[in-house]
């Protein structure tokens, strides 16, 4: 009992390697994610009144802008003319009768 097949000696090489890279791997990971943790975020820090002010009156422009645009768009839409068609003439209506097994169309 004391010598292994060739083959059991293979697997449990290739066992063996395969867990050392899945430990690698691991680590690997736990250290991109320790680094992720560490770094700082973004700072925050209270709005002055006048950044809040300054702020709000890029968004004044920029509202303006857009409701311009807006107008204009509203307004070319409304000079498109939408006419419904005149259906002038005599109309036909089909309509299917099932006698039995057979179906009439009239």
């Amino acid at each position: 009992r004391g010598s292994m097949r060739a083959s059991t000696k293979d697997a449990t090489e290739l066992a063996a390697e395969k867990r050392r890279l899945t430990a690698e791997m691991a680590a690997a990971r736990q250290e991109r994610h320790r680094e992720k943790r560490s770094k700082k975020g973004v700072e925050l820090r209270r709005l002055t009144q006048e950044d809040i002010l300054a702020e709000a009156k890029q968004t004044e422009m920029l509202n303006r802008a857009s409701l311009e645009m807006m107008l204009r768009v509203q307004e070319e839409n409304r000079k498109t003319i939408v006419r419904d068609r005149n259906h002038a003439g005599a109309r036909m209506k089909a309509r299917s009768i099932r006698n039995g097994d057979k179906v009439e169309n009239t």
